[in-house]
């Protein structure tokens, strides 16, 4: 009796001998062969191909339930830059820019940067009217009811109208349309490619069409404020000089009123101004 208490109280002290009919410290120390891992799989196996058909039929699910989203692409080619715009320093006589590889990667960069921009996201969701897409309408859920009640209270934005006066639209249209839109600039070309996704191949097709589009707007618009700026600047330039030429004029016309010597407006053999003075005549 004592022996059978020590026994289930320590079993350590009576070590199960090892399959293979090694000691308990050889069969420990020796490494895993093909073998032991067969025999593993073996016992096993049930739980392997359960959870690999589990797997298998949360994979048909997902294929079946989820929406089928479709991918427009567009390639645009992005042009050297130019100064065929009115600009300071085409005005001034400036010298002109010398575009290189670190100019051109730049420029590129900017212009990616332009599409992915909040600007040019809002103007296609307006011009779209994404919001009435199947993509940008607000996802129903069992918590939809529950969470409606406690937000709707708190909620003074209206839900239709501009998306200007309607921050939390904004922001969630913003979300969306970033979330489905991929510019990716293709290394050593000019080229932005521009991915986006929809449920709907034309909606799709047309966002990028747009941003397209808009990007062109954008460039123009940006070169003929710089036009504009350039022009006030320098009719503010042109006239303080007309100013300050009136001026001289006038203290010219004082000076001759007040020595009495007067130019003809013609030059003699040497070059010299002829002058006529009252006074000496």
């Amino acid at each position: 009796m004592f022996d059978e208490g020590a026994k289930q109280m320590r079993p350590e002290l009576y070590p199960t001998p090892a399959p293979n009919g090694d000691s308990l410290s050889q069969y420990q120390d020796r490494e895993l062969t093909l073998r032991d891992l067969l025999q593993m799989f073996r016992r096993r196996r049930s739980i392997v191909f359960g959870a690999a058909g589990l797997f298998f039929a949360l994979g048909v699910l997902l294929c079946l339930f989820t929406t089928r989203r479709y991918q427009a692409t567009g390639t645009i080619q992005v042009q050297k830059e130019s100064s065929d715009g009115l600009d300071l320093d085409s005005l001034m006589g400036a010298a002109a820019n010398t575009t290189d590889a670190l100019n051109a990667d730049i420029n590129i960069q900017t212009q990616a940067s332009i599409l992915q921009s909040n600007e040019l996201a809002l103007r296609a969701v307006r011009n779209l009217n994404l919001e009435a897409t199947q993509d940008f309408r607000p996802k129903s859920n069992l918590l939809t009811p529950l969470l409606g009640s406690f937000s709707s209270s708190d909620s003074s934005e209206p839900a239709t109208g501009p998306l200007e006066k309607s921050p939390r639209r904004q922001a969630n249209a913003l979300r969306i349309f970033h979330r489905n839109l991929i510019v990716k600039p293709i290394g050593g070309t000019r080229l932005i490619e521009i991915d986006y996704l929809d449920p709907d191949p034309k909606v799709a097709a047309a966002v990028v069409n747009e941003l397209v589009q808009e990007l062109t707007n954008y460039s123009f618009e940006t070169r003929y404020k710089a036009t504009e700026s350039a022009s006030e600047s320098l009719s503010k330039q042109l006239a303080d000089l007309r100013i300050r030429s009136e001026n001289l004029q006038a203290q010219v016309a004082q000076m001759q009123r007040e020595s009495g010597i007067y130019s003809i407006g013609t030059t003699d053999a040497n070059g010299r101004q002829q002058a006529y003075s009252a006074v000496l005549d």
